[in-house]
């Protein structure tokens, strides 16, 4: 409900948006755009439910699992995970849990992940609680998590009901100004 200003970038059926160092990118239903020269190129991946940048990487999963990685103009396949929800950095958030992006994907745990965030300590929103990275996923708070950010100093996790603060452990719930679920969450640089 409130975003600050803003103003329409480019027209499509946005499944995901991530930002990366140097660029935007849409997960769209016919292909993962990119920003470039004051608009969006399209990148030949095809139809995609999640984008995320591990550094200057983009990396985009399709909505049968498949997940690559963009090196110069084309795509490299890194493997295939059902029910892929979020990537952030080098994690992936799917119905199966999380898994680690590298050479390939490694499943690190816990199931029913609906998003992940890197900024700080990593952490994951599953639909029984908000966990934290430390030596193995540990529970931060019980409850249906959807929504996770995080930077080197704090993290934010949403249930559809509350938004929490905190930096692993220790969350406490926080003041919004409005009424409506919070659907996603991000921490600025600024």
């Amino acid at each position: 409900d409130i975003v600050g200003e803003f103003s329409l970038a480019h027209r499509c059926t946005a499944r995901d948006v991530a930002a990366g160092p140097d660029a935007l990118a849409v997960a769209t239903d016919e292909d993962v755009l990119v920003s470039a020269a004051g608009g969006y190129e399209p990148t030949d991946f095809g139809s995609a439910v999640a984008v995320g940048f591990d550094g200057d990487d983009l990396l985009a999963a399709g909505p049968e699992g498949t997940v690559a990685r963009r090196e110069g103009d084309g795509w490299q396949g890194i493997g295939t995970v059902e029910g892929v929800r979020a990537i952030d950095g080098d994690l992936l958030a799917s119905a199966g849990g999380v898994y680690r992006v590298g050479d390939g994907l490694d499943h690190v745990g816990l199931t029913d992940a609906r998003d992940v965030a890197t900024g700080g300590t990593p952490l994951a929103a599953t639909d029984d609680g908000l966990y934290y990275l430390g030596p193995g996923w540990a529970k931060g708070i019980d409850g249906d998590f959807t929504a996770v950010a995080s930077s080197p100093d704090r993290g934010h996790a949403a249930t559809a009901d509350t938004l929490y603060e905190g930096d692993g452990e220790d969350w406490a719930a926080c003041d919004l100004p409005t009424d409506e679920s919070v659907v996603a969450g991000t921490h600025g640089t600024g």
